[in-house]
Order: structure tokens, then C-alpha cells, then sequence
């Protein structure tokens, strides 16, 4: 953004103030941000020196120094540097893996157009400029990419110098010459950066095709090699103190080494920040949170994910220890069902492995794992849910962009009335795909939630279009499994005699492979038939289908 939004007249009042001041006030470093490993991705805003014509953060987020700093509203989220002017520049301490050569990609917006930067490596102009073209208004965000030429091996400073600017620097990515820089290793996995709305597979008569295909994180989850490691810590150290660390050197992955963490309280997310573990299995979160129901809050969660952006969970275990105990469950489907105590109750636990199943009282259990609040771009991957207090997963009604997928969920204490035990959606354009649910009372999108995507899921446990969500919702290519305890449909309502609102509009169900032990509650018998729900417990087969297929047309870049 333009200069003039600082109220400051840069050339009389660098006439004003002597060399020194000029030194002092403009001219600063950034101690906390370590070397970037190359090829990698550089957030603008983590500079480890800079100089700046003017005094003050203009945009006032994030760092209290000179550069001009705001909150981005581009798919990845988080910061940008702005207020660019001719002269001043920005240093990036980098490490280099490999000797070669090497492209970069710049994320960019300008109103005007007309900006100019150069770069160098070690002091020495690399003798190429790139041009910065109008991209339609300040968080306009396009790639514009330059030859950085031949890298060596080691450890190196880039500048940036901006020649002429008016325009905005979110992150600039390094990568190998002819690499393609948004994809992952590996099969590509629905969620990763790189996939797009296929147009070649729409289809005009279904208007919400290309808004499900907008669902998940805008631009993809990162790639594992993307962001770098800032911390590790292993088992006795305080993972939150190492979050709150990690954030103040401007985001990156918190590791955490193989072993069990003792969970006492609640562990707060920043933006930018990424909490994972050396190894799914042996990485390993005990929580051992108290709640009870008549406390306010009434939930409470083992993670929050309160107002961030770029924030995620991956690669690890959290279970809920109950010493001694396991939830009151019933079996899988397919199993043989035995006779056993109601499972769907509040405020009790047994004895593990007591095969009689004797309910003994507890009223303190009302613990989640993680409840998304506020939160945009951000996620959980790969991590096992094991035997929540309560809600495994809670999306609340501010939430947006979020991708939930490869998580496996499983047992849950409080299966009772309440809003108890749900894989919770409030929010919108939230992709959950390649989930595994289980021994949970419902997977439900309700208060609000619009533009959501369950694609390509194995459930054992119901849809519930529960209480009052907006519509325009999509559930494609789903394995429904339910066990005869589990006695709602296949897809299932609130009641109005609960006080529920009736299900939005416009909600689709399409190509699932749907079961039931109790086969009057098989309500979506036919996978090539496309349904849709009219009201309480009224689903209804409607039309047309997909003209390609599938109301989820993507495709790679």
C-alpha cells in the first residue's frame, strides 16, 4: 500500500534527523528469525535485517519496528509486508541444501502496478529486476517468478531491494529450477496445494459445484519440507512455551520427539505455527483434563485453535487418560451385537476391560481434543483421536477454510444428550476427507455451516444435518457403515420437538456406499441416485446427477 497512509512527508523529515537517528530508528535486524533452509518458503515479514524510509509500523500487526506489516486476507493467511517505497530493502539469512540453480516465486499485490525489485546474494547484484504488474487492488495476490541463477551450497544473505514499490510481499518461494513448487511428495492427497476447480467437469445446473471445490485450506495444507523446523522439544518440556516461541520467530513446525506429553491444561495454538510429532504412534498427547457439565464452560479442550490462521496438528496421538477406565461402548458394525448397557449416556465410565460393562458414575469428563474458534486456513492430519471426553473435533460457526483428513477417530465418554461426542462442523468450507470415525455419537454439520465437504470417508457413525445449518452442503464418495446399537439413519435430522431447526437447503448426497445392521434405517440404498433433504428426517431422492460424475470436479495444476 501506498506511503501516504503514514501521515509522513518521508523527504523533509529524513533532512531533519541526523545519520545517526536515520541509523538508529530505520536500519534494525530481527534476532529471533533463523536461516531458511533452501529450496523453501520465506514469509516476507520474517526478515532478519532490514532498512525502511520511514518510522513505524504502518500496518501495526506483528512485529513493533519500522517495516510495514498487516494482516493478509490471501489463501495462505497470516501477514504481508506493505507500504513499499523506493530504496528500502529487506535481508533473509538462507541455507542453502543443494548447489544449482534456482527460481523464485514472489506473492505479490499492487493497485497501480509500476513496482520494481532486484535482489542480491552475499552483497552482489544478481543483475536481473522483476516488475511488478497492477494485480486489481492491494490483496490481489498473484506469482511473479525471477531466475535467481546458481547457488552454491552453504550458508548465504539475500536482499531484497526495492527500487520503486506501491506494491505488497506476502512470501517469496525458492525451489530448484523446472520444480514445480505447490506440489508434495508422493500421490497427491485431496487437500494438498496444487488442485483446482476442473471446468471441463462442471456442470451449470449445479451452481454449488464450484464453491465445494473452494472448500478446505485456500492454497493447500504445506507440503511437510515447506515449513521449517524452529523447535523441538521432548517429553517433560512445556509444548506451549515452545508454541508461543516458535511464534515470535514468525511461525514454523514445533517437533515434538517421540514419548508421552503430560496434558494439564489447555494448550493455546498461534497462527502460523504447526504442532507435530516425530511419529504418529509414539508421539504421544496423555490428557489429563477434568470438566464437569455444571461448570462454565460447560467443554472444555485439550487444544485451542482460538483466532489463528495457518495453524495445525499433525502426525501424532492424543488420548484421554482415564486411569484404570474406558468409555461404555457397543460394537463395530459387522459385529455381533450383544446385549449390554445403553451406550448413549452421559457421566459414566467402566472398568477397562470389564466385559460385563458396569457403569460407574463420573461427572468431570467433559474434555475435547481440539475446537476451532475463529480460526481460518488451518488443519489436523494424521493424528489419532482416542477416547475423548467429549467432542473429538469442534468447528464453531466463525470457522472457515479448514481441512480435516487422514485422522483417525475412536471412543468417546459422554455419548448422551447435550451435544456430546460429535465431530462437530459449524463453520464453512470445511474439508473432511480420509477420516476413519468411530464409537462416536454423531458427525454433524449444523448452527450456520455452509459450503462444507465430507468426501471419501470411512464412517461408522451417522451424518447429522442436526440443528439448523445454511444448506449448500456436500457428502460424496463416503463409506457409512452403522452398527445396530447406533439406531439414527444413515443420514439423520434434529427434531423440532428437541427444539432443533430443520436442515438447510440445497444439501447433497451422492455416490455413498451405505450400510446398516438395522436395515428399516438405511435411508440411501442407491449410490447413483442423488438425495437431498426437504426436513425433519425427510430425505428424498432429487436430480439431475452430475453431468461428469461427481459434484466435486478437481483437478492438478
Amino acid at each position: 500500500m501506498p506511503k501516504l497512509t503514514k501521515f509522513f512527508k518521508k523527504k523533509p523529515l529524513v533532512r531533519k534527523l541526523s545519520p545517526y537517528l536515520i541509523a538508529s530508528c530505520f536500519l534494525g535486524y530481527s534476532f529471533l528469525t533463523a536461516a531458511v533452509e533452501i529450496p523453501g518458503k520465506i514469509q516476507a515479514e520474517n526478515y532478519n535485517r532490514f532498512f525502511d524510509t520511514t518510522p513505524g509500523n504502518a500496518g501495526g500487526k506483528f512485529k513493533n519496528q519500522d517495516v510495514d506489516i498487516q494482516n493478509t486476507s490471501d489463501s495462505s493467511g497470516g501477514y504481508n509486508v506493505g507500504w513499499t517505497d523506493s530504496g528500502e530493502w529487506l535481508e533473509y539469512d538462507i541455507t542453502v541444501r543443494k548447489t544449482t540453480e534456482y527460481t523464485v516465486d514472489f506473492r505479490v499485490a499492487s493497485a497501480p502496478g509500476g513496482g520494481l525489485l532486484t535482489l542480491e546474494i552475499d552483497g552482489l547484484d544478481i543483475g536481473k529486476n522483476l516488475t511488478i504488474d497492477r494485480t486489481g487492488g492491494w490483496q490481489k495476490w498473484k506469482n511473479s517468478s525471477l531466475d535467481l541463477g546458481r547457488l552454491t551450497r552453504g550458508n548465504h544473505k539475500l536482499r531484497i531491494n526495492i527500487q520503486s514499490g506501491d506494491f505488497n510481499l506476502n512470501w517469496f518461494d525458492i525451489r530448484e529450477k523446472g520444480s514445480n513448487s505447490t506440489s508434495c511428495n508422493g500421490t497427491p492427497k485431496i487437500g494438498d496445494p496444487g488442485w483446482i476447480y476442473d471446468d471441463s467437469r462442471g456442470d451449470s445446473r449445479h451452481s454449488q459445484i464450484k464453491k465445494w471445490t473452494e472448500a478446505g485450506v485456500r492454497g493447500g495444507i504445506p507440503c511437510e519440507g515447506e515449513l521449517r523446523v524452529v523447535e523441538t522439544i521432548a517429553p517433560g518440556q512445556n509444548i506451549e512455551s515452545a508454541i508461543n516461541r516458535a511464534s515470535q520467530k514468525g511461525g514454523g513446525v514445533v517437533l515434538l520427539k517421540r514419548g508421552t506429553y503430560k496434558v494439564e491444561s489447555t494448550i493455546r495454538m498461534k497462527s502460523n505455527v504447526v504442532l507435530r510429532g516425530e511419529s504418529r504412534k509414539d508421539t504421544r498427547l496423555e490428557v489429563n483434563m477434568r470438566n464437569s457439565w455444571n461448570t462454565n464452560p460447560r467443554k472444555t479442550f485439550a487444544i485451542s485453535m482460538d483466532d489463528v490462521k495457518s495453524a495445525g496438528v499433525e502426525n501424532l496421538t492424543l488420548f484421554y487418560s482415564v486411569p484404570g477406565y474406558e468409555p461404555l461402548d457397543h460394537n463395530n458394525f459387522g459385529e455381533k451385537n450383544t446385549s449390554s448397557p445403553w451406550p448413549w449416556i452421559n457421566d459414566v465410565k467402566i472398568r477397562r476391560g470389564d466385559r460385563n460393562k458396569k457403569t460407574i458414575s463420573d461427572k468431570n469428563l467433559y474434555v475435547g481434543f481440539i475446537k476451532f474458534s475463529d480460526s481460518h486456513d488451518s488443519w489436523i492430519q494424521n493424528t489419532d483421536l482416542l477416547e475423548a471426553g467429549t467432542d473429538p473435533i469442534h468447528v464453531d460457526n466463525k470457522s472457515s477454510h479448514l481441512t480435516l483428513r487422514g485422522n483417525n477417530v475412536y471412543r468417546c465418554y459422554n455419548k448422551g444428550g447435550g451435544g456430546n461426542c460429535y465431530y462437530r462442523i459449524d463453520g464453512d468450507y470445511v474439508l473432511v476427507s480420509n477420516e476413519n470415525v468411530r464409537k462416536i455419537r454423531h458427525l454433524s454439520i449444523q448452527l450456520g455451516g455452509e459450503y462444507n465437504v465430507v468426501f471419501q470417508n470411512k464412517l461408522e457413525v451417522d451424518i447429522n444435518f442436526h440443528n439448523g445449518d445454511d444448506g449448500n452442503n456436500l457428502v460424496e464418495k463416503n463409506s457409512i457403515q452403522l452398527p445396530f446399537v447406533h439406531h439414527w439413519h444413515v443420514i439423520e435430522t434434529g427434531g423440532a420437538s428437541y427444539g432443533h431447526r430443520p436442515p438447510g437447503k440445497n444439501n447433497v448426497i451422492f455416490n455413498n456406499q451405505a450400510k446398516h445392521d438395522r436395515n428399516e434405517k438405511q435411508n440411501i440404498s442407491n449410490s447413483n441416485a442423488v438425495y437431498t433433504l426437504r426436513g425433519y428426517q425427510d430425505i428424498r431422492r432429487t436430480g439431475p446427477r452430475p453431468a461428469n460424475g461427481t459434484f466435486y470436479p478437481l483437478k492438478r495444476k
